[in-house]
């Protein structure tokens, strides 16, 4: 007798996604081939039909996994050792707003938020399936940090969210701040960070107006920089700090590239304090003889895609950039 075969209902958050993407955000361990073997063998099936992995799914539709999928579930084969006991608890305690749609975290300095050969076994995204209830969708990361990067960052907790809020990515209908301190005060209060896709001559007032940048920008130091494989806009403006040898920015990387602010601030000379891979030489050095990345992702404001609630999350700065601060100048910006 073979074990019953347990269906899924298609929720109103899950209505309109693609089941392939349902099921790499309900089992991220079922590859891709073997997802369509599944589904053109007809072991996985929408309301008893044979159905393609591109299939688009419609709240209320009956879908059929295997057991041995189930099984495999990797919210069933792990378990919280001591060490991720204490990380799911350190980022249960970091979480700065929650929805039924979205998690906000304030990412802690030196946290991976996903695994690879020199991050190592503990990371954000393999602590994500203990946040998930028995029988709901594992949370989804939908954006990155990197690993010396604090502060924002969302994980989505439905499929449909999830790819709602991809969609306002894509539409940069996202407004993400960060802060990072450089040496030196830097000369221009705010400027505009420009790296063309190639080497030909841009117009300030054509950037802003490309990005819908902020009016006030176009008194704004324009640095026109190297040409990049794909073209990064950032913006920055200066911020008080009672610190002569230190600049506080607050940035906005229009474009999204990896390490987009690191790589223009060092550009133009003003690499962020910590910086090992943009810099030859830091000189800022921490108590225990380290050095440490002084940039946080301070904010962001975007519109709910589903509930059209506005949500506006500030998270504070890490300890070893509070050094540099005063907490009356935290709460101003």
């Amino acid at each position: 007798m073979t074990d019953e075969i347990k269906p899924f209902v298609v929720t109103f958050e899950e209505d309109g996604q693609r089941l392939d993407k349902w099921i790499n955000f309900h089992f991220n361990h079922v590859s891709k081939i073997m997802m369509e073997k599944l589904c053109r063998t007809g072991q996985i099936r929408v309301n008893s039909s044979r159905v393609k992995p591109n299939f688009k799914l419609i709240e209320n539709q009956i879908i059929r996994i295997p057991n041995f999928i189930r099984k495999k579930d990797q919210k069933n084969d792990k378990f919280l050792t001591k060490k991720k006991e204490q990380l799911f608890n350190k980022i249960k305690k970091s979480i700065v707003y929650e929805d039924e749609y979205f998690f906000i975290f304030n990412k802690p300095f030196g946290l991976a938020v996903q695994g690879g050969s020199k991050l190592g076994p503990i990371h954000l995204d393999g602590i994500l399936p203990f946040f998930s209830e028995r029988d709901y969708p594992i949370p989804k990361l939908v954006h990155r940090l990197d690993k010396d990067t604090s502060g924002i960052l969302v994980v989505a907790k439905t499929p449909k969210s999830a790819s709602a809020f991809s969609k306002l990515m894509i539409e940069r209908r996202i407004k993400k701040s960060y802060w990072a301190l450089v040496n030196q005060s830097i000369k221009h209060k705010t400027g505009i960070l420009y790296s063309p896709q190639k080497d030909e001559s841009v117009l300030k007032k054509n950037i802003i107006y490309k990005y819908n940048l902020n009016k006030n920008y176009l008194n704004a130091k324009f640095y026109f920089l190297e040409a990049e494989d794909k073209e990064m806009v950032s913006t920055y403006k200066k911020l008080k700090v009672n610190n002569e040898n230190v600049s506080l920015l607050n940035l906005f990387a229009v474009t999204g590239r990896k390490h987009q602010l690191r790589k223009q601030l060092a550009a133009i000379g003003y690499p962020i304090i910590g910086d090992k891979k943009y810099t030859i030489k830091s000189q800022l050095v921490t108590d225990n003889g380290k050095e440490k990345l002084q940039l946080h992702a301070r904010g962001i404001i975007f519109q709910n895609p589903i509930s059209g609630k506005l949500i506006n999350v500030k998270c504070p700065p890490p300890v070893h950039m509070k050094k540099f601060l005063h907490v009356d100048e935290i709460d101003q910006f």
